[in-house]
């Protein structure tokens, strides 16, 4: 194993550092700051855009992991799996509408009540939620 001089660490982890930077920047693929709504062009009130972004996080995170993760080592774990896959399940079945805006008044107070219990059970789950 080469050791690298401490002048020279430095001057790479700063060019190091400052690589990542630009790729978190730039690259789409690494701009793991900015949430996908799924949302049309236009403006959507908050609460609108928190459901659809969370909702949308927490759909991608559980199809992308649910082979990989083993969500069976503990209780939390399995309590988190649960949540999220009600979650997401309830949301590929109900974001057509409610990104419509075509629903009656009390479809929509249900889907709105429905959409807070589905967010508090998320929140209670975001612990569990990283990337392996």
């Amino acid at each position: 194993m080469r050791l690298i001089p401490r002048r020279y660490r430095w001057r790479n982890s700063r060019i190091r550092d400052l690589y990542w930077a630009l790729r978190h920047r730039l690259d789409p693929r690494h701009r793991y700051h900015v949430m996908q709504t799924g949302l049309a062009p236009g403006y959507w009130d908050p609460d609108s855009r928190i459901l659809n972004a969370v909702m949308e996080e927490a759909d991608q995170f559980i199809n992308s992991t649910r082979e990989i993760v083993d969500w069976t080592t503990d209780p939390g774990h399995y309590d988190a799996f649960l949540a999220l896959e009600k979650a997401s399940a309830w949301w590929t079945e109900n974001k057509v509408k409610m990104r419509s805006g075509d629903l009656d008044y009390s479809d929509e107070i249900r889907l709105n009540n429905e959409a807070d219990v589905l967010l508090a059970e998320v929140m209670n789950a975001r612990q569990y939620m990283w990337y392996p």
